[in-house]
């Protein structure tokens, strides 16, 4: 079956899939910062950039980062600087950039502004905030006056403490929640605390107390709580308790509820059926004020609390004190910036940036509109001052929706250049349509040079193929990796082509000559495929090579894999890249994480158990010894992890070398059950960072 016969939701990557795919605009942090061209110093760099430019950042690898540039003459260019040289760039400021050449200003009607007064200091901060989440500044300012200590003018304290708890700064961030975000390397704290060295690149608290006090600085503190509430505001909505038809101050409100008590406080509050008790409202407003409460309900815990908090939202969060009719009209750069991943059910698309009435819904049933989850849109940018709102085209259809229900990738099929293929099967048409039009199939790994994304149908693009031109899914086609990845990658192809693609059997020759080579790469002679366990009892059964397989593709990739360590057994080397992570040591070019921390990336090695075995991570970071596998990632396509891996099963027998797909969940993690297994750990590739 060809892959475009049964897609799948996830979209293609210019790069590889990182933790996050969102595309940010960075900026170097003073003049002639040196850009090379693979995540290694002492190489000729590639260019020089200035202050001036603005650079997009395509990906991340260790303490480097790989970024974008369009030059003034319209040439696209791309490399590698150390992460702690860049800083995040404002949108508005890279408008005149090079990266906007082609685009147009649209005028848009006059929205609103910030009005501040007093706290007018924070302004660029709160917009700050706003440009990298999407949450609304005005809900934020909101937040601020209902969490911030103030002065006697009513000018929030940044460096505010609650006397009773831990709380502290401008959104009061209690210790725990804020080591949290700092762990966390979706969260911008994380980049700063280790570009700071106050946690470990395992994301371990080094200086407790210098990460704590950074809840003092009021851009830090916007952030966090930004992104705080974008994800609280992700889990309302898939308990279906953030509705798109909320007015603009209830969203607010609910996004401070889960702030203020968390999110599954927020749930219980919104859910009618679930009660509070007399104890729930003495911790909001102590033993006698909240007697008086519910003798007011007459006696009625769960009514007192409702009303009190209701109240107490209402009064705290009110947005529109913090807004002003616009002086002049808003702007949207129109320019085709590439395309996202619609994460809302049912996602309105308006005429205008503004959900106050529904008088501006653009419907058609016969094009689906409301857009429906996963859905892919064309982008053209957000507008400006009021980045909430993206302008996009989905279907023939132009408008405005919610930025934050876009998930951005990374890039788009329009750039040439070489492309690889994904699925293990893709078909290559003579025309940008699924009918009966196939030229012939192509195999995973296959490089494809891509010559354009087709007009008015971008989910497809024009490519050659030796001497065949045709088109394929977008979806299904990645961009190469960094250096030592795509070596490790093609030394897997290489492997499963000599075995045949999964048809050559360990007993039979030259198959079981090529498992010889691999133990003797770990010099262990005399063994092959047809070894058995115990030579005296032929129905011992033959010596398993799946790790001899393993560490044989490892050590043909090159120098930068020579301190992996080449066992014969997977739970050897999963114990030293689990080690490796822990002590920090950059030298590994495999560091162990937990499947649940961390997404599968092509390069990885996924553990998993054997034999009904039931072993965890922490089981594998205490043992060396025991029955388990391991594959290598080669491919991430729609819900499956593609992996490749030795005296396995695939689809014509076993005991050869093959490709099997291990299930993701809907965030793409691996799944810890796959059939009869359970992973272990993921072994995360960092080759192109070995120091």
């Amino acid at each position: 079956m060809s892959s475009e016969s049964n897609p799948s939701p996830k979209l293609f990557l210019i790069s590889e899939p990182n933790e996050d795919h969102t595309m940010q605009l960075v900026k170097v942090k003073k003049n002639n910062e040196l850009i090379f061209p693979e995540p290694v110093e002492g190489i000729a760099e590639e260019f020089t950039v200035s202050t001036d430019n603005c650079l997009k950042l395509l990906d991340t690898l260790g303490e480097w980062s790989r970024v974008g540039l369009n030059t003034d003459a319209g040439e696209a260019m791309s490399g590698w600087i150390k992460s702690s040289l860049l800083a995040v760039a404002q949108a508005e400021d890279c408008l005149n950039d090079g990266s906007d050449q082609g685009c147009e200003e649209e005028e848009l009607v006059a929205l609103t502004t910030l009005s501040l007064g007093v706290n007018s200091i924070y302004r660029d901060a709160l917009l700050k905030a706003q440009d990298i989440t999407g949450i609304d500044a005005a809900w934020l300012a909101a937040l601020c006056h209902a969490e911030a200590l103030k002065d006697a003018n009513g000018q929030w304290n940044a460096a505010g403490k609650n006397p009773h708890s831990s709380a502290t700064g401008l959104t009061q961030f209690l210790k725990k929640t804020w080591r949290g975000h700092a762990k966390d390397p979706d969260h911008v704290l994380n980049k700063i605390a280790k570009a700071r060295e106050l946690i470990s690149s395992a994301n371990v608290i080094i200086k407790d107390q210098e990460l704590l006090d950074l809840r003092k600085d009021p851009e830090l503190s916007l952030i966090s709580a930004a992104e705080f509430g974008a994800e609280n505001i992700s889990g309302l909505e898939k308990t279906g308790h953030f509705p798109d038809s909320l007015s603009d101050d209830e969203k607010a409100r609910r996004m401070y509820m889960a702030h203020q008590q968390g999110l599954n406080g927020a749930r219980k509050f919104l859910n009618p059926h679930k009660r509070f008790t007399q104890r729930d409202l003495e911790k909001q407003v102590g033993r006698n004020a909240a007697q008086q409460r519910i003798d007011s309900a007459r006696g009625d815990a769960n009514k007192a609390f409702r009303t009190w908090f209701r109240s107490f939202i209402d009064q705290k969060i009110k947005p529109t004190n913090f807004r002003q009719p616009g002086t002049g009209p808003e702007t949207v750069i129109d320019c085709d910036i590439g395309f996202a991943k619609v994460t809302a059910i049912r996602l309105n698309l308006r005429s205008t940036p503004d959900s106050s009435s529904d008088n501006n819904i653009i419907e058609s049933k016969e094009k689906g509109i409301p857009i429906n989850l996963d859905e892919r849109v064309r982008v053209f940018g957000k507008v400006r001052g009021n980045p909430r709102w993206t302008k996009i085209e989905y279907k023939g259809f132009r408008g405005f929706v919610a930025s934050r229900f876009l998930h951005h990738l990374t890039g788009g099929m329009s750039q040439l250049g070489s492309a690889f293929v994904i699925p293990e099967s893709l078909n290559l048409r003579s025309a940008p349509e699924i009918d009966n039009n196939i030229i012939r199939a192509l195999r995973i790994g296959d490089e494809l040079t891509v010559l354009g994304e087709v007009r008015n149908n971008p989910r497809w693009s024009k490519v050659q193929a030796g001497a065949e031109t045709g088109f394929v899914v977008n979806q299904y086609l990645r961009k190469p990796l960094a250096p030592e990845k795509e070596k490790l990658f093609q030394s897997s192809l290489r492997e499963w082509e000599r075995f045949d693609f999964g048809n050559g059997r360990e007993t039979v020759d030259p198959y079981n000559g090529f498992i010889r080579e691999m133990w003797e790469s770990l010099r262990i002679f005399h063994r092959d495929g047809r070894t058995l366990i115990d030579p005296n009892n032929s129905r011992s059964g033959r010596i398993p090579w799946s790790a001899a397989c393993i560490s044989f593709m490892v050590k043909r990739s090159g120098a930068k894999y020579a301190k992996f360590k080449f066992h014969g057994a997977h739970s050897q080397f999963s114990f030293d890249a689990i080690e490796a992570r822990e002590a920090g040591d950059k030298g590994k070019p495999f560091w162990g994480v937990r499947h649940t921390e961390q997404k599968p990336q092509v390069g990885d090695i996924v553990h998993i158990t054997r034999g009904g075995g039931q072993q965890t991570y922490d089981f594998a970071a205490k043992h060396k010894r025991y029955a388990s596998h391991s594959d290598i990632v080669i491919g991430i396509t729609g819900q499956h992890a593609i992996v490749i891996g030795g005296n396995v099963c695939g689809d014509t027998g076993c005991h050869t070398v093959d490709t099997n797909r291990l299930e993701l969940d809907a965030n793409g993690f691996l799944k810890t059950k796959q059939g009869k297994r359970r992973v272990i750990a993921l072994l995360k590739n960092r080759a192109d960072a070995v120091s």
